[in-house]
């Protein structure tokens, strides 16, 4: 396998996968519009804030998924990927508040852990 076809192969995962972030918070942006004012004042959702949120991700994850199909560097892709686990980690450890969120918040730090240090490996290996 050449560097081109093993550098084409990286670029279509990471492309993929950012592209997921992308839709899933534009999915999130419009779930939370939709949401029955009941449930908004039931929990400690903010409403405003969860739409800034997921906007700007959604908007960085886009403009990185142009980059990678135009070629360009995958290092961004994997330092915003590290930002958005490291994110979606604090928000859960700040606002979990059921029991059945609390008790996977171990699994889920020592998950978050794991890819974040394969993700440093990654980009000590370059």
């Amino acid at each position: 396998m050449t560097n081109d076809t093993k550098l084409l192969a990286r670029h279509w995962w990471l492309t993929a996968l950012t592209t997921a972030v992308t839709i899933f918070q534009a999915r999130a942006i419009i779930r939370v519009l939709n949401l029955p004012p009941g449930i908004v004042a039931a929990t400690s959702l903010n409403v405003p804030q969860e739409i800034a949120a997921a906007a700007l991700w959604a908007l960085l994850f886009a403009g990185i998924t142009v980059n990678l199909i135009r070629r360009q560097s995958t290092r961004s892709a994997i330092l915003a990927l590290g930002g958005f686990l490291i994110y979606s980690m604090v928000r859960l450890l700040l606002f979990a508040q059921a029991d059945y969120d609390q008790n996977r918040l171990p699994f889920l730090t020592l998950g978050t852990v794991c890819l974040l240090v394969l993700m440093a490996a990654t980009l000590l290996r370059r």
